[in-house]
């Protein structure tokens, strides 16, 4: 499937997600450039109900505009939609996985800018090699702590603004 086409498929999809109207051309330019911005857009990737909304509560107390989207196809057209500063993926998710979702990503204007957090459980750490060489930036794993992930993502901030 193309990027179009996934965008397509997932905005089809009734699913709980929090965002807003799509960016236009001319916004996603003044995005892409930080320009006036203070905090950052965080998608959120698979994490259940409860700790995306802990996630969120922290990560909005600090000025973050969160977006919240349960699989990966959905994710792709949210990131393409709202250009997203920093990504938080769980590595399993239904259908499209978090780490297919950053290669994917990864091929777009959108995607390249984006810093990428991938949540994965402990066991998983020799997979974690491949994560870093198809466009992760960082690992943490399951289960999560939401003040290690909103200190993670305020050391995501020095790096992209």
């Amino acid at each position: 499937l193309s990027l179009d086409d996934m965008r397509r498929r997932a905005v089809q999809e009734d699913r709980q997600v929090v965002a807003s109207e799509p960016l236009s051309a001319t916004k996603l330019t003044r995005v892409l450039s930080g320009e006036g911005e203070q905090g950052l857009r965080v998608l959120l990737v698979g994490t259940d109900a409860m700790a995306a909304r802990l996630f969120a509560t922290h990560l909005t107390h600090d000025g973050h505009r969160v977006l919240c989207a349960s699989h990966g196809e959905q994710a792709l057209a949210l990131a393409l939609d709202h250009a997203p500063h920093v990504l938080v993926s769980e590595w399993d998710l239904p259908g499209l996985s978090g780490l297919d979702l950053v290669r994917t990503l990864r091929q777009s204007h959108v995607g390249a800018r984006v810093h990428v957090i991938l949540l994965a459980g402990r066991d998983e750490e020799r997979r974690i090699l491949e994560a870093f060489e198809n466009g992760v930036d960082e690992y943490l794993p399951r289960p999560c702590d939401a003040l290690v992930l909103q200190a993670r993502v305020r050391a995501a901030q020095r790096v992209v603004q």
